[in-house]
């Protein structure tokens, strides 16, 4: 089986920008700040009552790659997808999700924090999974054990991680990309200050490119 586009893409830049708004008034010059550290792959969070239009408003970038982040149920994966999803992450499994996903031909990666749940996942045919909340999980130790049981899925770990702490994820074989909102402050850009935000998207690129 070839991997999903947007696995390809992932694997390429290695990271994965988590961002959590609605503020419509960012959209061109952070698409600029992705653009030009060569993250072009990115997750929206669903997690603000505006977020699907803010997920719009970047997705409409021919310049960027846009998945809905927070995804809890198949009439909300609709919406992403409406809004411009171009693949759909949830915190676990959802059977509706996963179905919507499948329907509309876009990558599902649910989330899976114990064996148990990575079993399920991968009985219904799941090959990429989240790590998460990876911090409290267990970390990069808890990968290593639970990918020597399942060889052909691929990771990638969110919740927790920091600047400090991706190396230590990327260094793992399995995983694809490593997510964080460590790479967009939130505060940064609340304060629409694009200058930290640069700075903290090319040292994870940096980061990403050593390891």
């Amino acid at each position: 089986m070839h991997d999903h586009s947007v696995v390809v893409g992932l694997r390429k830049q290695r990271i994965l920008p988590l961002i959590t708004s609605d503020d419509m008034t960012l959209g061109a010059e952070l698409i600029d700040a992705l653009v030009a550290s060569m993250l072009t792959t990115v997750e929206v969070t669903l997690r603000r009552p505006g977020s699907l239009d803010f997920l719009s408003s970047l997705a409409t970038s021919a310049r960027l790659e846009v998945g809905a982040g927070t995804v809890m149920s198949g009439s909300q994966a609709k919406r992403a997808i409406s809004h411009g999803a171009s693949f759909l992450i949830s915190p676990g499994y959802s059977a509706e999700v996963h179905h919507v996903a499948t329907t509309f031909d876009r990558l599902y990666i649910p989330g899976v924090a114990t064996a148990t749940e990575l079993m399920q996942a991968l009985n219904k045919g799941v090959r990429v999974v989240k790590f998460f909340p990876a911090a409290t999980a267990g970390g990069p130790d808890a990968i290593r054990a639970l990918a020597a049981v399942a060889p052909a899925v691929q990771w990638i770990p969110t919740g927790g991680i920091t600047a400090e702490s991706v190396v230590d994820y990327l260094r793992i074989p399995e995983v694809v990309a490593v997510g964080g909102s460590w790479m967009i402050p939130s505060d940064a850009l609340h304060a629409q200050d694009f200058a930290t935000i640069r700075g903290a998207l090319g040292s994870a690129r940096r980061s990403a490119e050593n390891n």
